[in-house]
């Protein structure tokens, strides 16, 4: 059974990239006026961090939250150790009390530790979003028979697009063409 293809569904595209949002949705718009049918664009905008600072402060959070669960436990467990370390030594009063107190000062931080780390994050990935935001220029692709892709590479030409790519079958390997 032979399937045609929409246009649409081409992996030959035309892609533009622009130096702003602004002037990417003057070009998608210009290109509408222009005859091109929406379903031949696609807008993306490069990924930006911007989101991800609202997720850090709340990763942040939670892992707050973990070390000072851990240190509770950690200091109730100090508490135990003290009291069980001080009635095997036989202590009294203030040998008691600093029995306890260093067995809370030593374990205090070692539960706190372990409240964290035992929950972290595997992936590498999860703690490059303090890095500085990337910087990337905006794009849309324009798919769809020959003809509409001339078109639309002509009517790119004249709206200062920073770089305009020819990619997919008849015009290379997939992706922006470097230099291009």
């Amino acid at each position: 059974m032979e399937h045609d293809l929409h246009p649409r569904d081409s992996s030959s595209k035309t892609v533009a990239w622009f130096a702003s949002k602004d002037q990417m949705r003057a070009a998608t718009v210009a290109l509408e006026r222009h005859g091109i049918d929406s379903m031949y664009i696609d807008m993306a905008r490069t990924p930006s961090v911007t989101n991800r600072r609202g997720i850090d402060r709340s990763s942040m959070s939670w892992m707050g939250r973990r070390a000072a669960v851990g240190a509770v436990l950690g200091a109730i467990a100090g508490v135990v150790v003290g009291l069980v370390l001080g009635t095997i030594f036989d202590a009294e009063g203030m040998d008691l009390f600093a029995a306890v107190m260093g067995a809370v000062i030593f374990l205090t931080p070692i539960g706190g530790f372990l409240g964290l780390a035992t929950r972290l994050p595997v992936t590498d990935e999860a703690f490059d979003t303090f890095g500085k935001e990337p910087e990337g220029d905006d794009w849309l692709s324009i798919t769809g028979p020959k003809e509409v892709q001339d078109a639309a590479r002509e009517l790119l030409e004249s709206l200062d697009a920073v770089r305009i790519s020819a990619v997919g079958d008849d015009a290379g390997p997939l992706g922006p063409t470097p230099g291009a």
